[in-house]
């Protein structure tokens, strides 16, 4: 709490500071008046004559142009800003308000090319430095580009080996800058933060903000963070990363893009809005799992709470690994975690509206705590989606929801003692499977709700061939005295099958499913007689194949065999009922587990639930909507057809100026307002009013 007192008191005593005690400071090379940095006219040509001259407080504004940390060839120069400054690049040297600036027009860059033009090895070890900014100093329009800090002589994590382009001093301190509109290129550092590091060690608390940067083939030649390298959590939460591109970043060992070693504090890793493409770890050697997290990496450490990672609103782009080695194996995510020294902490990632294309795997997550991790409305397209989670505690529940998988390979294991799955589109994947994986010791659970699936295949590594399937939901093995349950509820699946399926299996539950099949067998279970599994429930489903599947665990009741469920057009991925489906109002109530369906429409509308993904609603119009006559003024030959209703007959029509004509096609109409209620065989109802124009004389 002591921290937190800290932090709000340095804020007031930064608001307390009057506008009138602000300075603006100009530095412009190209100026030739009295280098004061009064003006522009004025204005320092060199950028360190400015940074010591500023004051908590003051601005410092930074023409367009190339400045470099030193001229004759100091690679440990470097510019440092104090904390309460605000430093802004990219004028053209005319501005007089900050709104008429375009930084990206008028480019100020802070280039580390200072010996040997194009020779990197002569680089500048690091180009800005800040010691312990708090949250009003701001890093605002500027690039930086070509640093090398690869000085061997420093520990790991140091300034000269680490943070190329920015060095984030807050060790037993705190740093709480907003860097924003900048751009880091093809910076590199011998060990972490090819681009940024931010030193939170010790008792520190770190939160700087980075908005709207972009950070382009930055590389951690031995260490891990490619574009930034995080050391240490905060007190104070804040939005991490937020519109910001991270492109073609590389890192040796973890965190192509980003390294986040946690510290114990109390904050969440916050990432909105943001690209993350083409960023890559290098395997130099088959040694396990050293080398991880594509994307991002982090290290928990948290035992009493947990570390927590929240991608809003992103893009994951076509990011993979890179390996410089033929034998053996090696693995890589685009997301992953473990802790350094073996910390007893844990880990919640949560994924939100999150678009993942062509990259190599998505999770690999190792701790010696637990593990939870969500899903909700992301979508995978073409991308390697294997999740590999190891924990040695319980962790609760992890989540996949409003989630659609198209054209991937793979699937998601996870740990929780509780996976729940609830509307997912699963098409044209190969090995989509979702699991509880086989280190789980302890009581667990899938439960899986609106799922969809069509056009998925099973590659089998032995024949290399391409085969049927669906969607494998299942357990690995464990010991005997830990129970696994498996169920499957109202979920739909067109020449696939949804399989319940694993190792020591207690209890396998389908209910109110419907299956469309073609085949006579689908890999690798065949249908849905199970091995190693104690009890099948098969319960309210409907098929359109005859009874022909039995086994001594397998407990059928009330299921509609040799029965076609009768979707709309399941090919192109339309799995709503047909108006006479004998699926409508033919499930059991009391196997609802969730309130909507997988469009979000509300379950059980007319006092029974339907069997499938996609519950009826009312009555509606397919392609043939109402036909309208208008009537001549002053005369009753207008007329409506509701014919085109999409209704199961016989249908009830019931007009309110015409109660006894049950028809579809009233004639004979004055202009004006005719209401319908239309009730059809299966209890389904539409209300709706028709206008009857006026039509020309």
């Amino acid at each position: 709490m002591k921290h937190i007192c800290f932090f709000l008191a340095g804020i007031f005593i930064a608001a307390a500071i009057p506008a009138t005690a602000q300075t603006r400071i100009f530095v412009d090379q190209q100026a030739v008046g009295a280098n004061t940095g009064a003006s522009w006219t004025d204005a320092f040509t060199d950028l360190h004559s400015a940074l010591a001259t500023a004051v908590a407080g003051d601005e410092v504004w930074v023409a367009k142009g190339m400045y470099l940390p030193d001229g004759a060839g100091d690679r440990s120069a470097r510019y440092e800003l104090l904390s309460g400054v605000r430093l802004y690049g990219g004028f053209s040297g005319a501005e007089l308000d900050l709104s008429e600036r375009d930084w990206q027009m008028h480019p100020t860059v802070l280039d580390g090319d200072i010996g040997t033009p194009g020779d990197s090895s002569d680089n500048s070890r690091n180009l800005l430095y800040l010691f312990r900014p708090d949250s009003f100093t701001l890093v605002d329009g500027f690039v930086f580009r070509q640093a090398m800090a690869d000085d061997t002589t420093v520990p790991a994590g140091s300034a000269g080996n680490s943070g190329g382009a920015l060095y984030i001093m807050a060790n037993n301190g705190e740093a709480y800058p907003a860097i924003r509109n900048c751009i880091f290129e093809r910076n590199t550092a011998l060990r972490h933060g090819g681009a940024v590091y931010v030193n939170g060690g010790g008792s520190g608390s770190v939160a700087p903000v980075f908005d709207n940067c972009r950070f382009v083939q930055n590389r951690a030649v031995m260490g891990s963070g490619g574009g930034l390298y995080r050391r240490g959590g905060s007190w104070v939460d804040r939005m991490d990363v937020i519109h910001c591109t991270f492109d073609s970043n590389t890192a040796n060992a973890n965190g192509g893009s980003i390294f986040f070693a946690d510290s114990p504090r109390t904050d969440n890793f916050d990432i909105a809005f943001s690209t993350f493409t083409n960023n890559q770890i290098v395997i130099v050697s088959n040694a396990g799992r050293l080398q991880q997290g594509s994307v991002m990496h982090v290290s928990p450490v948290r035992a009493n709470g947990a570390s927590k990672l929240i991608v809003k609103n992103s893009k994951i782009l076509n990011n993979k690994r890179i390996k410089q080695f033929s034998a053996g194996q090696s693995t890589n995510a685009s997301f992953s975690c473990d802790p350094i020294l073996l910390e007893d902490g844990n880990f919640i990632i949560e994924f939100d509206s999150v678009f993942f294309n062509k990259n190599v795997a998505t999770l690999d997550f190792e701790t010696v705590g637990w593990v939870k991790f969500s899903f909700n409305s992301c979508l995978f397209l073409e991308d390697s989606i294997s999740g590999f989670i190891t924990t040695q505690k319980d962790s609760d529940t992890s989540k996949i929801f409003n989630t659609n998988f198209y054209d991937c390979w793979g699937g998601i294991g996870s740990n929780s003692n509780v996976f729940l799955l609830e509307n997912i589109n699963s098409k044209n994947n190969i090995n989509n499977r979702f699991e509880i994986v086989y280190n789980a010791q302890w009581d667990a659970e899938i439960v899986a709700n609106n799922l969809i699936s069509l056009g998925n295949k099973y590659y089998e590594y032995s024949t290399k061939k391409l085969y049927n399937s669906g969607i494998e939901i299942g357990a690995s093995y464990s010991l005997p005295i830990y129970k696994r349950q498996l169920s499957l509820q109202n979920s739909s699946a067109f020449d696939n099958l949804i399989f319940l399926t694993g190792g020591n299996v207690n209890e396998a539950v389908y209910e109110n499913n419907a299956f469309y099949l073609t085949d006579t067998e689908y890999y690798p279970m065949g249908l849905f007689t199970q091995l190693n599994t104690q009890e099948v429930i098969f319960h309210n489903n409907i098929l359109n194949i005859p009874d022909t599947f039995n086994s001594p665990v397998l407990i059928k009741t009330n299921n509609q065999f040799d029965t076609d469920p009768q979707f709309v057009n399941p090919e192109a991925g339309d799995f709503r009922l047909r108006p006479c489906s004998p699926a409508i109002n033919a499930g059991d109530n009391a196997a609802v587990v969730i309130a909507t369906d997988i469009l979000g429409n509300p379950r059980i509308r007319y006092g029974t639930v339907d069997i499938g993904a996609v519950e009826m609603g009312d009555l509606y119009f397919g392609d043939h909507a109402p036909g309208v006559q208008p009537a001549c003024p002053g005369s009753a030959n207008g007329s409506i057809d509701v014919s085109g209703l999409e209704a199961c007959p016989p249908v009830l029509y019931q007009w309110d100026a015409a109660p006894a004509n049950n028809t579809p096609i009233r004639t004979g109409l004055m202009p004006g307002a005719y209401t319908l209620t239309a009730t059809d065989a299966n209890g389904r109802t539409a209300v709706l009013t028709v206008d009857v124009p006026t039509g020309d004389a």
